[in-house]
């Protein structure tokens, strides 16, 4: 299931955490790149359900 957000693409990309940022984070230091890439998309839409409630 995918949310749209009202900005385009390109922005999305420029605001969506990277892998290097969550492998900062205490306990995702070796996490696998396809774990990452869950993990980031999960966050994206978790955010875009809260900015939408609001």
């Amino acid at each position: 299931m995918g949310f749209e957000c009202e900005s385009s693409n390109e922005e999305n990309e420029k605001i969506r955490l990277t892998i290097d940022e969550l492998r900062k984070f205490e306990g995702f230091e070796t996490i696998t790149d396809s774990d990452a890439e869950t993990i980031i998309e999960s966050l994206f839409q978790l955010a875009i359900i809260g900015y939408n409630i609001k």
